[in-house]
C-alpha cells in the first residue's frame, strides 16, 4: 500500500475520467450521482465501530482526515488518509472514498490500517 499524495486525483479522473475529460467536472459529477463518500460520512462510518490492536482498544485523538490513494495488486483506489493518536501511538486508517455496488465480487478497496486494527 502507498500514499500517492495530493495530485492522484487528478491523474485519476484522467484515467476513468469523464467523457470531457475534464477531471473537476468528473468528480463533482460522480459525488453528485453519490459514488465519491463524502469525508464526513468516512469519520461517521470510522467513529461509529469500536477498534481495538493488540488487544487494547482504540480512542482516536487529534484526527486529520484527507483524500489519498492506494495501489494494491488489484489496481489504484481513492481512499480517506485518516491519523490519529490512541494511547500514545500513531495510527494510520485508510477508509474507502468510492461506494461499492452490493453484488459486485470485488468491491476493491475498503479498509487498512497501520499498526492494524480490528473491530472491538
Amino acid at each position: 500500500m502507498k500514499w500517492r499524495g495530493p495530485g492522484w486525483w487528478r491523474r485519476w479522473g484522467r484515467w476513468k475520467g469523464g467523457r470531457d475529460g475534464r477531471t473537476a467536472q468528473a468528480w463533482r459529477r460522480r459525488r453528485r450521482e453519490g459514488w465519491v463518500l463524502p469525508s464526513s460520512r468516512a469519520l461517521s462510518e470510522f467513529l461509529g465501530r469500536a477498534w481495538k490492536s493488540g488487544g487494547e482498544r482504540i480512542r482516536p485523538e487529534n484526527l486529520r482526515i484527507r483524500a489519498a490513494a492506494v495501489r494494491t495488486g488489484v489496481g489504484s483506489f481513492p481512499c480517506w488518509r485518516l491519523d490519529f493518536l490512541s494511547g500514545g501511538r500513531e495510527f494510520v486508517v485508510y477508509w474507502k472514498m468510492l461506494r461499492w455496488w452490493y453484488a459486485e465480487n470485488s468491491p476493491g478497496f475498503l479498509m487498512q490500517g497501520e499498526p492494524a486494527l480490528e473491530p472491538g
